[in-house]
């Protein structure tokens, strides 16, 4: 039969381990958003990096568009120095492309800024997660 410091210290044992699986589940959640936030940042480095390139010409040129699954439509743009932009809440409106590399670059720096905080948060979970399996030996 087992002693009541035996009973408490496989409580301890018990919680330790329940806190683990808490910190796992956490850092996979934090990890999944960082991978969302980290696809975001690309999609944004992408979108402004065309627009740069399509303020550079001035005249009407042939594109492909992505129209998804891999499928393109070659098309001639003949108005270049417009954009339609999403706003939010289902909002489009039409900018100029100066203006929505300033959007994008803008909203580049939030997403960096999140990814910056989310590293933060992985790395102080992966800490938290350490001490804690460090304190399983002794308990045992």
């Amino acid at each position: 039969m087992a002693t009541e410091a035996e009973m408490a210290e496989r409580q301890r044992a018990m919680e330790t381990l329940s806190r683990l699986k808490m910190l796992d589940e956490q850092r996979k959640v934090t990890q999944a958003k960082y991978g969302e936030i980290d696809a975001y940042f690309t999609e944004l480095t992408r979108a402004r990096e065309a627009l740069e390139e399509i303020q550079k010409q001035k005249q009407a040129t042939g594109t492909l568009i992505q129209l998804g699954a891999g499928v393109f439509l070659k098309t001639k743009t003949e108005k270049t120095d417009t954009v339609l932009v999403d706003v939010g809440v289902g909002t489009v409106v039409e900018k100029n492309i100066a203006d929505t590399i300033g959007l994008i670059k803008q909203r580049e720096q939030e997403a960096a800024d999140a990814r910056r905080a989310l590293i933060g948060e992985i790395t102080s979970l992966e800490v938290t997660y350490q001490d804690q399996i460090h304190k399983l030996p002794q308990q045992q």
